[in-house]
């Protein structure tokens, strides 16, 4: 009966140190992807930031009016 215990043990053990390595790498890829989102985000900025607070309208085009960023042409005077 002892012997049964040790090696059910033992086998609980192997099979933590199994479990860690996918959720390991389920953590670290999580991570990367925030981070990547983040620096995404870091580098062009107009983007996420002009299409969250309203949706594309027709004068969301680039041109040469307003040095081709987004945004409304009916606001450059």
């Amino acid at each position: 009966m002892e012997s049964n215990a040790k090696t059910a043990l033992q086998l609980g053990i192997k099979l933590n140190n199994f479990l860690i390595v996918p959720i390991l790498a389920l953590v670290v890829s999580l991570f990367a992807t925030f981070i990547a989102i983040v620096i995404i985000m870091w580098i062009y900025p107009h983007y996420w930031l002009e299409f969250s607070f309203h949706p594309p309208t027709i004068y969301d085009i680039p041109g040469d009016q307003n040095n081709g960023q987004l945004g409304s042409n009916l606001m450059v005077s």
